[in-house]
């Protein structure tokens, strides 16, 4: 994805983009040899992307090249993938996220496979950048929540399966301690606004102890949530 920094300029508007605006953004998918390649790995306004003349080629564009780069060795596997949506999955136990692409707008959302049957419900809609994306978005949910109404659903359409451990946990290094503390933090979150089980009383509550960590090291110690019923401490390899 696109880098971005405070006060960048906008490629359609030329004025400068905030972290209070909506926006889009693109990884680098387009050559030279395309009319439109400048705009490639580039953020710009929701807004001016939303009426940009070239919009509607462009997300199609974005759309098809993600639909054709899936490769058979990503980690993320394809639960349905036609001229309107592609559904991508990735269910190891540090990553857990279902990502929707359209191919009205060319932009997505990720999904906590925790949350994909209240998001097919209603959620969904919140997520939306703009009334583009949320019509775009309004005409594949009914195809979603026919194919793929379960969190289940989504990986069993994939040819994968929940694994018990984590994969990513297991090969170790940097990268998995990087990927552990985002899963603890977004553990976390959902913790506090929907509640979970702790793994070992089994008590179900918004009320856990997030201990963070302040230095992420390959050997150091790792974040945490603390059940206040038993005090046991865990994460999101074992929740």
């Amino acid at each position: 994805m696109a880098l971005f920094s405070e006060g960048q300029p906008c490629p359609l508007c030329g004025l400068p983009i905030t972290n209070r605006d909506r926006r889009f953004a693109t990884s680098h998918f387009l050559g030279p040899d395309s009319d439109l390649w400048e705009y490639s790995d580039a953020v710009m306004h929701w807004d001016c992307y939303a009426n940009w003349k070239h919009r509607v080629r462009f997300g199609r564009m974005y759309f098809e090249a993600k639909r054709h780069g899936t490769g058979q060795k990503s980690p993320w596997g394809v639960s349905l993938s036609n001229d309107q949506v592609l559904v991508t999955v990735n269910p190891d136990k540090l990553i857990r996220e279902v990502d929707i692409m359209l191919a009205e707008t060319g932009s997505g959302f990720r999904v906590a496979l925790a949350d994909w049957e209240d998001w097919l419900a209603g959620e969904c809609s919140e997520g939306c950048h703009h009334a583009i994306e949320r019509d775009a978005l309004a005409t594949v949910i009914p195809l979603l929540r026919s194919k793929l109404p379960t969190a289940e659903a989504v990986v069993n359409g994939a040819g994968m399966k929940m694994e018990a451990k984590s994969e990513i946990a297991a090969a170790g290094g940097m990268v998995a301690r990087v990927l552990y503390e985002l899963a603890c933090e977004k553990l976390a979150k959902r913790s506090a606004t929907k509640g979970i089980a702790c793994p070992g009383c089994g008590n179900f509550s918004t009320d856990f102890k997030y201990v963070r960590v302040k230095v992420v090291s390959e050997s150091g110690p790792q974040s945490q949530l603390e059940c206040r019923s038993c005090g046991r401490e865990f994460g999101p390899d074992d929740a």
